[in-house]
């Protein structure tokens, strides 16, 4: 944004692709971190040790309390 207020280009296009491709990318990372969080889920099942709060709330799940 600061190289297009110093070069005096502020007007933007906005085409129907545009749209298009960032729904389509919010698809594809949506189906990404579905894909993770089942991986992450399998592997911490077989995993009996204490889990990381944070990975715990990525996971969604209360195994450690």
């Amino acid at each position: 944004m600061l190289f297009a207020l110093l070069t005096k280009y502020t007007e933007r296009i906005v085409d129907i692709n545009d749209a298009i491709m960032n729904g389509f990318g919010v698809l594809i990372g949506f189906i990404f971190y579905k894909v993770v969080r089942s991986l992450v889920k399998k592997i911490l099942k077989n995993d009996k040790e204490k889990i990381n709060p944070l990975i715990e709330y990525f996971i969604g799940s209360s195994t450690s309390k």
